[in-house]
């Protein structure tokens, strides 16, 4: 049997002969050399060491297992082969451990939907943006022709002019009309699909697309009530104005949207010009929307395609103010 140092109080397991042929059982060394005796102090400290075998295991044990040097403080510096393991734990790493902690964020039901109901939520939702920029331009025809019909408007120097003023305000609310119309047109369709989608099965009811199809009822029912007002406003001022009836059915909505995006593409572009361009991302992204929505409902290929140029233009200016390129 192999005993421990003379310097050093320590047990050896039975079982640790020094045949080689199998691994020496676990040794226990206290650090700490004692005044007298061989019984050590009980105040030093204990540390508790693994001693393994190596392939070339000797008759005095094992070559590579940690050699303990007394110097002045009891203590010398530890010795570690590799292939050995050391069974003292790290605190800092257990609380780590503990205390580390991933919470995975809460994905959206369209997440994990069908691509079929993903498409449809989209056309949806574009749908009902494309309508609010419609009612924009819808309102502000409204707000024009309110301002024609004034306190400042009512002292008019001659009876012409009063037609005139009275003509610009009427022809307004027709405008409007026209554009209430074609809102509530395309959120009838946009209804009526995710109706069909929704008995198809291909579109489930998720919280977002109850949320996007109540809000498209609710700009329907609007539009609808706009429509009815307008039309009883209007009602009189055509009964005598056949021309002007047959005027009104040359101004489309179409017209009036392309119009109004020109506008405002035309605007940014001065403030541009003039170095202010704080308000000019948001109107060419408007505009852009327009013009999409455009290339949904025209027909004619020639209109489409000069959309799509106006489109290209609208992108390559939004490209040069986002990079800071201006030309």
């Amino acid at each position: 049997e192999i005993a421990p140092s003379a310097g050093f109080g320590g047990t050896l397991h039975p079982g640790a002969r020094g045949g080689g042929a199998s691994s020496p059982a676990p040794v226990v060394f206290t650090v700490g050399s004692p005044p007298s005796g061989a019984t050590p102090p009980q105040s030093t400290r204990t540390r508790m060491f693994s001693v393994g075998s190596s392939s070339s295991l000797g008759s005095t044990g094992s070559s590579s297992a940690r050699h303990l040097v007394p110097g002045a403080c009891g203590e010398a510096p530890e010795l570690s082969a590799p292939g050995h393991c050391c069974s003292l734990a790290d605190p800092l790493a257990a609380n780590l451990e503990g205390a580390v902690t991933f919470e995975a964020p809460d994905l959206p039901e369209e997440t994990l939907m069908e691509q079929e109901h993903t498409e449809t939520l989209h056309s949806l939702r574009f749908t009902l943006a494309f309508a609010q920029q419609v009612l924009e331009i819808a309102a502000l025809k409204g707000s024009a022709s309110e301002a024609a019909g004034g306190p400042e408007y009512q002292l008019q120097e001659s009876v012409v002019a009063d037609q005139i003023s009275q003509l610009s305000r009427e022809w307004g609310f027709a405008e409007q009309l026209v554009l209430y119309l074609k809102v509530a047109e395309l959120l009838s369709s946009g209804l009526q699909t995710a109706i069909d989608q929704i008995r198809a099965g291909k579109l489930c009811l998720s919280s977002t697309v109850k949320q996007v199809v109540r809000r498209l009822n609710e700009l329907y029912k609007a539009s609808v009530v706009s429509c009815q007002g307008l039309s009883l406003r209007l009602q009189r001022f055509f009964l005598d104005k056949q021309r002007l009836l047959d005027g009104i059915h040359g101004v489309t909505a179409e017209r009036l949207i392309l119009s109004h995006a020109v506008q405002m593409v035309q605007s940014a572009a001065l403030d541009e010009m003039f170095q202010h361009r704080e308000g000019c991302v948001p109107r060419y992204h408007k505009a852009l929307l327009l013009l999409e929505g455009l290339q949904h409902t025209l027909t004619d290929q020639a209109d489409i395609e000069n959309i799509a140029k106006c489109k290209l233009c609208i992108e390559r200016r939004l490209s040069a103010l986002l990079s800071g390129v201006y030309a």
